[in-house]
């Protein structure tokens, strides 16, 4: 029970550093990515193009198509971590950035010790818990996939964006 909760913690810190990665890569340099640049992020592919990012698919889940208060997309990337696939998409306003990142399988990913609070929502009938890490980084659940948001630089503004991104369905 012990190595299930270490080794299911190391999965989402792993997830949570892939999803920074693609985040800060993004924030830095969304325009003009190098090959040196991805592979460092730990990203297996980058796509530029937008319109391919949003039409991908994870275990069946598409991506949001959009965002609210003026984001536009302007790429995404795909992974493996862990044997399990995964996929972004990247939105930017001005400097801000904000990475949508879904990894498959639907298994449980118990770590309490890694998040701040915890917000109870209701999203059509179905109780979502959104969980937060300061004001830049959240996961939660999507039909039992992992999902999660992080924006950079974080600020409330950019938190409310997310909370929107996470319960827009």
């Amino acid at each position: 029970m012990l190595a299930s909760r270490s080794r299911t913690g190391w999965l989402l810190a792993g997830v949570l550093a892939v999803a920074l990665a693609v985040s800060v890569f993004a924030y830095f340099d969304a325009k003009h990515p190098t090959i040196a640049k991805v592979a460092g992020a730990g990203v297996a592919t980058f796509e530029a193009n937008p319109k391919i990012a949003l039409g991908r698919f994870v275990d069946g889940l598409g991506f949001p198509q959009r965002i609210r208060d003026g984001f536009h997309p302007i790429g995404g990337t795909t992974f493996t971590l862990d044997g399990r696939p995964g996929a972004s998409v990247i939105w930017a306003k001005g400097e801000q950035r904000v990475t949508y990142t879904m990894l498959a399988g639907t298994g449980d990913v118990p770590a309490e010790e890694l998040w701040g609070a915890t917000t109870n929502v209701k999203v059509r009938g179905e109780s979502i818990d959104l969980n937060w890490a300061g004001d830049g980084l959240m996961y939660f659940k999507r039909q039992g996939r992992t999902v999660v948001i992080s924006g950079t630089p974080p600020s409330e503004a950019l938190r409310h964006v997310m909370r929107g991104l996470a319960t827009d369905r």
